[in-house]
């Protein structure tokens, strides 16, 4: 297992648990009814990065296939497929909402995805980054965010709200 992530029900319990390996898969584990993974998510390569939306409804993980996977834990559905970065999708988060999701990566972009769609609303690379970025946190409210990179520098980007971000 190369990253662990948990997400809560909402009580704030503790139900499920993600983990992502270097064999492309993001398994999902219901820690109150079995020691199996409930849902096993496939990338083409491995996934490398995964993040929890607010209420733990929903996971996304992004793997060395250049992509993004959104799944809606209670069904066990995965719901849309977020293409586009030049490479590696090393860092992914939600909005506060969960309606958005937040993506970079090897490219040294950031891209702003609609959960329900698939569709990219948004690249960032006008103040952007000459190498991976490889960390990313959100603001509470959604509008500011926080990339690090591998070439020493972090970028705050202003992140204009609409509804249902």
């Amino acid at each position: 297992m190369k990253g662990k992530s948990t997400g809560q029900d909402s009580a704030g319990a503790v139900t499920f648990l993600a983990s992502w390996a270097t064999d492309a898969t993001a398994r999902v584990w219901d820690l109150r009814h079995t020691s199996k993974p409930v849902h096993v998510m496939r990338h083409d390569a491995e996934v490398v990065s995964g993040a929890w939306d607010n209420c733990g409804r929903q996971l996304v993980t992004g793997g060395v296939d250049r992509t993004a996977r959104v799944l809606h834990v209670p069904s066990l559905t995965e719901t849309v497929q977020l293409e586009g970065h030049g490479g590696e999708v090393s860092k992914v988060c939600f909005s506060p909402s969960g309606s958005r999701v937040f993506t970079a990566g090897e490219d040294g972009h950031l891209r702003v995805w609609d959960t329900t769609t698939g569709h990219c609303l948004q690249v960032r690379e006008e103040r952007g980054h000459t190498s991976e970025i490889f960390s990313m946190a959100v603001s509470y409210e959604g509008d500011v965010l926080v990339t690090g990179s591998r070439d020493s520098t972090c970028v705050v980007w202003k992140h204009r709200t609409t509804e249902g971000t």
